[in-house]
C-alpha cells in the first residue's frame, strides 16, 4: 500500500493540484462521491438514519463529513497518523481510528455499510483481495461493501492520477478487474456503476448521471458487493 503513514504533505492542496486544469473545485468531486454512496446505502436499506458506517482509508475525513449527517455511526480508519489527527478535527462527531493495512480493527459483522474511495489502487495486487475480505468480515450478512475508484479508461482520469503527488507509481484498476476482486473476496456483486461524467454543480446534472450508468466515459466508478 502507498505509505501514507509519514504524510507529511498538504493533501488538501497536492489533489487541488491534481485537477487545477479541470478549474472544477476538489471539494465537487468529494460532495459527488458522498452522494453516491448516501443513494447506494438508501437503494438497499431505505432508512438509513441508524446505519453504522465505516471508511476504510478516510484520509482527512472530508468525504465524512457530508456521510456523517445522514446516518447513525460513522468510523474512519488509516494508516497516517497525520491524516487521522486532520480527520478527528474535521469531523468531531465521527471515530477515527489508526489502521495497520493487515487487519481492520473490529470485530465481524459490526457495519452495516463499509466503503473505500479511491483506496484499492493503492494497495499491491497480492494485498487487494485481503482487503475486501477484511472489508467484507466487518460487514452485516445484511449490509454492503462499496468500492469506488477513478476509472482508466477516462484520460482526463489518468491526467489527474498522474499529477497527484500520492497517486505517483499507483496502477489504476478498472471496473471488471474490480467486479473479479469483489467475486474473489466471496461477495455477490451488488450493483456497479460509472459516474462524475460533468464536472458541474446541480441536480439537472445529477440526473442526466443517473441515466447514464453503463457509459464507460465516467471519471470514477463504483461496484457494491454484498457478503
Amino acid at each position: 500500500m502507498t505509505d501514507f503513514s509519514q504524510y507529511s504533505g498538504d493533501y488538501a492542496r497536492d489533489m487541488r493540484r491534481s485537477i487545477g486544469f479541470l478549474r472544477t473545485p476538489h471539494d465537487f468531486f468529494i460532495r459527488t462521491k458522498a452522494q453516491e454512496i448516501l443513494k447506494i446505502a438508501r437503494n438497499k436499506f431505505g432508512d438509513i438514519s441508524r446505519i453504522k458506517v465505516l471508511d476504510v482509508g478516510c484520509g482527512t475525513g472530508n468525504l465524512d463529513s457530508y456521510i456523517i449527517p445522514h446516518i447513525g455511526e460513522l468510523t474512519g480508519i488509516d494508516i497516517s497518523p497525520n491524516l487521522i489527527d486532520q480527520a478527528r478535527r474535521q469531523v468531531p462527531a465521527g471515530r477515527f481510528e489508526l489502521y495497520d493495512s493487515s487487519q481492520i480493527p473490529f470485530d465481524r459483522q459490526t457495519f452495516d455499510l463499509v466503503f473505500a474511495t479511491c483506496v484499492l489502487h493503492h494497495v499491491p495486487p497480492a494485498g487487494r483481495v485481503n482487503l475486501l475480505r477484511e472489508m467484507r468480515r466487518v460487514t452485516r450478512p445484511s449490509g454492503l461493501v462499496v468500492i469506488v475508484e477513478h476509472n482508466p479508461i477516462n484520460p482526463l482520469t489518468r491526467l489527474a492520477v498522474c499529477r497527484c503527488a500520492f497517486d505517483r507509481g499507483c496502477k489504476l484498476i478498472g471496473m471488471s478487474q474490480a467486479r473479479r476482486l469483489v467475486r474473489q473476496a466471496g461477495m455477490s456483486p451488488h450493483c456497479s456503476a460509472y459516474i462524475t461524467f460533468f464536472p458541474f454543480d446541480g441536480e439537472l446534472w445529477r440526473s442526466i448521471e443517473g441515466l447514464m450508468g453503463n457509459f464507460m466515459a465516467g471519471a470514477q466508478f463504483y461496484v457494491a458487493g454484498s457478503p
